[in-house]
């Protein structure tokens, strides 16, 4: 996910998921997820570090894998990004793109 863009990892178009203070801080690689459908599916803001994971009840499980940092955040593409890898909830119904 590149940061501050809108990442969509469910069916329901309302469940959106945002990247943030993607960094690398005194060699740990660290990142700020937050999201939710504004109703029952949330993620809390939390900030991770690389291999620790974000539960979110009735959504998943975020694991932290890799952050890249840029050097150039203003050129087409340019960004931070963090890669997780998303485990969903048995209840949440991924997006079709994803499955």
């Amino acid at each position: 996910m590149q940061e501050n863009a809108v990442a969509r990892w469910g069916a329901d178009p309302e469940f959106t998921t945002n990247v943030y203070d993607v960094r690398i801080e005194d060699g740990i690689m660290r990142a700020l997820l937050v999201g939710g459908d504004g109703d029952t599916k949330n993620i809390p803001g939390q900030d991770i570090a690389g291999g620790e994971t974000i539960d979110a009840p009735g959504v998943g499980r975020f694991l932290l894998l890799d952050v890249t940092v840029s050097s150039s955040v203003f050129a087409p593409g340019g960004g931070n990004e963090a890669t997780f890898c998303f485990t969903p909830d048995p209840d949440f119904e991924v997006a079709d793109y994803l499955k």
